[in-house]
């Protein structure tokens, strides 16, 4: 039974929402005031991920549990596990800065990802959130 927790940016819609079936919760959650119209899983699942943690579309309640559960641990991800979901993404280090709403021009995107994958620098929550959202939409895994 897929469960979804959707906790809005600006704290309107906070729902956790459980149906027997991928399209039922689909449509419950396209049923929302400031859910955007969601084509299909990975789209909703893309949307859900870029909302506040702990926001995102779970197979089952224990899933859902845990991942609450994880919250009290610091979200963060290793330099590995970026380089990796950027090599899988197929992403230019430029290209990843872009993609998770990285400014300055293209040197200096790169540099940021460069030391990110170094160590030299940390991806924040917010961006962690974003790099999630694309791995989902691509159909990656999307466990930091």
């Amino acid at each position: 039974m897929p469960i979804a927790i959707v906790l809005s940016q600006v704290g309107n819609i906070p729902a956790v929402l459980s149906h027997d079936n991928d399209a039922e919760l689909l449509a419950a959650i396209n049923a929302l005031q400031e859910a955007p119209q969601l084509a299909d899983r990975p789209a909703a699942e893309e949307w859900l991920a870029g909302l506040p943690a702990p926001s995102g579309w779970y197979p089952n309640a224990d899933a859902a549990k845990a991942r609450v559960a994880a919250m009290a641990q610091p979200l963060d991800v290793t330099p590995d596990q970026i380089k990796e979901a950027r090599k899988s993404l197929g992403l230019s280090q430029a290209e990843f800065a872009t993609a998770i709403g990285l400014g300055g021009n293209d040197q200096t995107r790169k540099s940021t990802v460069f030391d990110m994958e170094k160590g030299k620098r940390r991806m924040n929550p917010q961006l962690i959130g974003k790099m999630t959202a694309l791995l989902a939409k691509a159909g990656l895994d999307t466990q930091p």
